[in-house]
């Protein structure tokens, strides 16, 4: 049986914020700001809210602040603890297992096609973020720079909606260091 991660991109979603696969890594940039509903406001206007992707709908309820902060502290504890080399003993991993399922549960939906794939639906940002926490310890997976010198995202070593190796998080950043190294050889001038 395989696995297949639905990317999760908000329809206002555009620019060099569209990258979105080292999201989860980004959040303890937003939860140790000392405006805390200034990180959130930004967070939410790059990205959407956290907790639904329908916030125009009659059915949306507002979340508090510090329903956010719960949610980006237990995202910063899973990226950072939950690694097999941290385990202090099962019931750590346990418990960490049963967090990522209910966190699944709550903001993806999943369903298997006639293959017998399970694909992973995330619901809102929240959703893609727990998926790629998910998909990392799952799989194993490491982050290195983009290979542009001059971006600060990270790279899962393999793209969790493709499968493939990546060097670059988007066609900006390959286009910029092409140009840079056609601009070196005169290319351009």
């Amino acid at each position: 049986m395989s696995l297949r991660l639905i990317e999760y991109t908000p329809h206002e979603l555009t620019g060099p914020n569209k990258y979105m696969y080292d999201v989860h890594r980004r959040i303890p940039e937003y939860l140790n700001r000392e405006d805390f509903r200034e990180a959130v406001k930004e967070f939410a206007n790059l990205y959407g809210c956290w907790f639904s992707a329908s916030v125009g709908s009659k059915a949306y309820k507002l979340h508090h602040v510090d329903e956010w902060r719960n949610e980006w502290e237990e995202v910063v504890t899973a990226t950072t603890e939950l690694k097999p080399e941290f385990y202090k003993d099962y019931f750590d991993k346990w418990v960490w297992k049963l967090t990522i399922e209910n966190k699944l549960n709550e903001f993806t939906n999943m369903s298997i096609d006639k293959s017998g794939r399970i694909d992973i639906r995330p619901m809102s940002i929240g959703g893609w973020v727990w998926s790629l926490i998910y998909k990392d310890y799952y799989d194993k997976t490491t982050y290195t720079p983009c290979s542009n010198p001059k971006c600060t995202r990270e790279l899962p070593s393999l793209s969790p909606t493709t499968k493939r190796k990546m060097k670059y998080c988007s066609q900006s950043c390959k286009n910029a260091v092409h140009y840079r190294v056609k601009t070196r050889k005169g290319v351009y001038n």
